[in-house]
């Protein structure tokens, strides 16, 4: 698979899916032992985003540029585009509520880097290589 300004975003979702869970696991073990609530871990959430909001803008600025470069290219690829600039805002807006947010960055990495079908009908999609 060739490196492509479409499929970077995909990266760096499953880059910053990683960091997610990784922040979530971290702050639901702070919380259990003072006694484990999700209102707690979601405050915690709200607290590190002041932060962190930084990593999610990158994102959310790869995510438009990838979403510009694909107007011509098949539909999936502007909807993951899409789906995936709405998760970042998302993340830095309401993080405390993370696991949704993840499904949607899975959502929109699956939606990026599926096979094309149909190898060189679409034949710029961006490739750098």
């Amino acid at each position: 698979m060739k490196v492509s300004i479409i499929k970077l975003p995909a990266l760096y979702t499953l880059v910053f899916s990683g960091y997610r869970v990784l922040e979530l696991l971290i702050a639901s073990a702070v919380h259990i032992k003072s006694g484990f609530s999700f209102p707690a871990v979601g405050a915690t959430l709200m607290q590190w985003e002041s932060f962190l909001w930084w990593l999610a803008a990158i994102g959310l600025l790869l995510h438009v540029i990838s979403y510009f470069r694909s107007l011509h290219s098949p539909a999936s690829d502007m909807w993951g585009n899409l789906i995936g600039a709405c998760a970042f805002v998302a993340d830095i807006l309401i993080p405390n509520y993370a696991f949704w947010i993840l499904i949607a960055h899975f959502i929109s990495m699956l939606m990026l880097l599926r096979t094309d079908p149909h190898p060189g009908r679409h034949s710029d999609r961006g490739e750098l290589a």
